[in-house]
Parts: C-alpha cells; structure tokens; sequence
C-alpha cells in the first residue's frame, strides 16, 4: 500500500512539471529527462526480477506495467525542447525525427499495457512473452535515439 502510494506521489510530482511554456534551463531538461528515464527503467528492472523467477511478487507486476505506461505519457512533452548538447544519451536526430519517436513512445505505452492486461490474468507464460515485447519496444526507441553505450557521458573519458 505504501508503496503505491510514494509512486502515485512520484507520478504526480512528474505530471505537476511546468510545460515548456518558457525556456528551461538545458541542465533541468536533461535531469529531468534522465529521471523520467530511470524510472520507466527501474520498473521494467522490477519486473524482470520477478518475471525471473527472484522475486514471488506477480501480482505486482500489473502495477509496474502501469507505471510504466504512466511514464510513456510523459516521454515526448520531456523531449519538446531541443537540448543534445550537455551530458546526454539522447541523440539529435530525436528532433529531426520526432514523429518517429513520438510514434515509437506510444508503441511502447501500448506494450505496457499489454504486460498489465497479461499481468491480470496471471499466466506467468504470457507475462514473460509481453515483458519480452515491451523490451523490444524500448529497444526500438533505444536503437535510433539513444547514443550507443561506447559513447555515452557516462563513460570515462
């Protein structure tokens, strides 16, 4: 219960963000950027824990994939102002190809929703095949927009 409750919090928080009324601080775009990122992350890491057979916590899954659709929403309004130029994965041809991307966001949203509805039923079969589309989704976005992990800013230079 409490659980659920510091994420609809955490969601909240994300939704509540000022729109991109006004220029941002590129810094504040792309941290805000790498969170809703991490989160979306960290819920497909949960389930992949569970899903894995590490954690017997299936009935939260449905909850994750919800999440995680939650924050899809979020993803293009996140990437409205162009800023590539700081510490950053994303790659600039999300601005030039946005529909693509934006095309893409929504592919992902409707995996989410797809490990929810399998999530409900319960067959831990369905689940572990609609986890495995919902990776492919994100790494269909990944692949594109995303700079390659050799050449990430997290990487030592």
């Amino acid at each position: 219960m409490l659980g659920r409750f510091l994420a609809a919090v955490a969601l909240s928080a994300l939704i509540a963000m000022p729109g991109s009324h006004a220029r941002a601080n590129g810094d504040s775009v792309i941290e805000y950027r790498q969170h809703l990122m991490r989160a979306i992350g960290g819920h497909m890491a949960a389930v992949a824990a569970i899903v894995k057979g590490r954690l017997p916590l299936t009935e939260h899954i449905a909850e994750h994939a919800e999440l995680i659709e939650n924050a899809a929403e979020l993803v293009p309004a996140a990437f409205e102002e162009q800023v590539s130029d700081e510490l950053t994965d994303a790659q600039p041809e999300i601005w030039s190809r946005m529909d693509e991307f934006v095309e893409l966001n929504a592919e992902m949203a409707q995996a989410s929703a797809a490990l929810a509805n399998a999530a409900k039923e319960g067959d831990m079969r369905d689940i572990a095949m609609a986890m495995q589309s919902l990776g492919k989704s994100c790494g269909s976005c990944h692949q594109p927009f995303r700079k390659p992990k050799e050449e990430s800013y997290k990487q030592p230079r």
